[in-house]
C-alpha cells in the first residue's frame, strides 16, 4: 500500500473594514485581504504494475486542486510537503 501526502492552500477573501474618511485620505484602486488555509490530506492507493506513478501524482493535484478550489496543491513525502 503506498500513500501520498498532499498540502492544500486556499486562499479566501475576507471582508476589509476600513473607515471611508481613512478610505479617502488613502484613495486605493481596489483592495482586498485574503485568508490562507492549509491542510494536509493523506491518500493511499495500491498500483499496478502498468501505473505511471507521476503521471498519477500530477493528475490528482490537479483534481484536488479543481475540488477544494485550491491556490496551490503539493504532493510528496511528509517532510518535504511540510517545508514548501
Amino acid at each position: 500500500m503506498n500513500q501520498i501526502y498532499f498540502k492544500i492552500v486556499q486562499i479566501k477573501a475576507e471582508p476589509l473594514d476600513i473607515p471611508l474618511e481613512k478610505i479617502r485620505l488613502y484613495p486605493l484602486q481596489e483592495h482586498y485581504l485574503g485568508k490562507c488555509t492549509e491542510f494536509m490530506l493523506l491518500y493511499r492507493y495500491q498500483p499496478t504494475s502498468k501505473l505511471d506513478i507521476e503521471a498519477y501524482k500530477a493528475y490528482l493535484c490537479q483534481h484536488f486542486k479543481k475540488v477544494y478550489n485550491a491556490f496551490s496543491v503539493t504532493a510528496g513525502e511528509p517532510e518535504k510537503v511540510i517545508d514548501k
